[in-house]
């Protein structure tokens, strides 16, 4: 596995989160080089996809791999491939004092990191559906959290076509009849667990022979506490972020 240490600045120092320096990068690299060489494309640039920083909560664990300056950029099929290419041949070995071609956990060739694709595809590619809206129960229900917040949770920087905040919008919530099964379902998971809890006061485990160095008063665990259970998820069916769609909590 190849894993690219990132540093940052004339002293080595990464002073913002990912999804800053992707900001930046399209603002005052990726975008002028694509308007000099396409004037007036459509297209949409976010820092979405994998990654801690594409939620805002990289930190410098998360910076030991595949961090750095990462893009996503949208444009229409028949320029995908022309993108990408004009993009490596242009683009300067290093911006804001990090390297812009590195390798990653999946690819180890070292190359830039502006992902190119047309919206639909890069949809696809993280959700296995083809997103339309209102899109259909049975889609729904394949769907994952994690999947979801890789189309809905980023920022993007601009979006001049319209169909990554027409997808975005579309997976912003649950339709009632699928909100309506996966509250059942969550509650069906916690009555799995409800009557265990009641039992776990019988256990007195503070009465089972310990020797005594390996427990002491304030380790012993509170009456109606369980060692053994704990529920298999929330109400909610992710709960990464209150305010990220159907990730998080119910937004109106």
């Amino acid at each position: 596995m190849s894993v690219h240490p990132v540093v940052g600045g004339d002293d080595g120092r990464v002073d913002r989160g990912g999804a800053e320096y992707s900001r930046l990068k399209y603002e005052h690299l990726v975008g002028p080089i694509i308007e000099a060489r396409w004037p007036g494309l459509a297209r949409a640039a976010g820092r979405l996809g994998s990654g801690s920083d594409v939620l805002g909560l990289d930190d410098t664990v998360s910076r030991d791999h595949d961090w750095g300056l990462r893009l996503n950029l949208m444009v229409s099929t028949d320029v995908v491939a022309e993108v990408d290419e004009h993009l490596e041949a242009t683009l300067p070995e290093t911006f804001e004092g990090l390297p812009t071609r590195f390798t990653t956990t999946w690819d180890a060739r070292r190359r830039h990191r502006v992902q190119v694709q047309d919206a639909a595809s890069f949809v696809q590619s993280r959700t296995g559906v083809a997103v339309r809206d209102p899109l259909p129960p049975g889609d729904w229900l394949t769907l994952t959290g994690q999947a979801v917040l890789e189309v809905t949770a980023g920022p993007v920087f601009v979006d001049t076509d319209g169909a990554l905040t027409a997808a975005r919008a579309a997976l912003q919530w649950y339709p009632d009849d699928v909100w309506t099964y996966v509250i059942a379902a969550d509650w069906a998971r916690l009555a799995q667990e409800l009557p265990l809890v009641g039992r776990t006061a019988e256990q007195r485990l503070w009465e089972v022979p310990v020797p005594a160095p390996q427990l002491r008063p304030e380790d012993r665990p509170v009456v109606g506490s369980s060692t053994h259970h704990s529920v298999p998820g929330g109400v909610e069916p992710v709960a990464h972020d209150s305010n990220r769609g159907c990730a998080g909590r119910r937004q109106r």
